[in-house]
């Protein structure tokens, strides 16, 4: 699938996007030392061979895309958002990363399902390590479809004069003074919901997780550039 061109990637208020890639990246030395073989060069021939060959696969299984929607903001305020349509989300750290947003541009994102088909056949065929080396390839490959989208994004909000802020989502925590503030996953419910009838290439289950297995879901506030806050 060809990326939507920088121009028509972000949508008009209260309109859906749908942005796609070509390729993504998942080295064979970052899946190394992911796993803790601090020098590639000193790894095994046979583990390293595994590496390379995992690489190389999930080039060809990953099929990146994104989902996402533009929502106004209805209320920011004690640690509560609400978005317009009455979704309301709560984690302390959205005062200081959302202040000044009037927008959000929520999202989902998949490197795509053929990660978890092949994965379980891996195991099936008792090729553990192999398995192992394609988890850790599918989430490289998220944050290569997250990257992506997150650089073109910005350059488009650059165009329309928006500044982007930091990716936050349900399931992480984030620093606030000396504690860490978690943002529910369970939360993730209320970001489907905003995402109404938006094409996505994820589905919801009713654990809150989501399926692709290698997929992410999350919020950019969007900011008029002349804030400065």
């Amino acid at each position: 699938m060809n990326a939507v061109l920088d121009d028509h990637l972000l949508p008009a208020p209260g309109r859906a996007g749908r942005f796609g890639v070509d390729a993504v990246e998942a080295r064979a030395e970052r899946i190394l030392r992911i796993q803790g073989y601090a020098d590639p060069a000193q790894v095994r021939a046979r583990i390293r061979a595994a590496a390379h060959e995992v690489a190389d696969l999930a080039g060809e299984l990953a099929a990146g895309e994104v989902g996402y929607r533009r929502v106004a903001v209805a209320r920011l305020g004690g640690g509560v958002l609400v978005l317009h349509g009455q979704q309301r989300f709560e984690c302390e750290v959205f005062d200081r990363h959302l202040a000044g947003c009037e927008e959000v541009l929520v999202f989902v994102l998949s490197a795509g399902a053929a990660f978890d088909a092949h994965g379980e056949a891996l195991m099936r065929e008792d090729r553990p390590l192999h398995a192992l080396f394609l988890h850790t390839a599918g989430w490289l490959a998220v944050e290569s479809v997250t990257r992506q989208f997150t650089e073109r994004l910005r350059r488009a909000c650059a165009g329309q004069g928006l500044r982007l802020t930091r990716r936050l989502g349900p399931g992480y925590s984030y620093r606030v003074g000396a504690r860490m503030a978690p943002w529910d996953l369970a939360q993730q419910r209320g970001l489907f919901a905003a995402l109404g009838d938006a094409p996505l290439p994820v589905r919801l289950l009713d654990s809150a997780a989501m399926q692709p297995a290698m997929s992410r879901s999350g919020l950019f506030g969007l900011r008029r550039a002349r804030q400065r806050l």
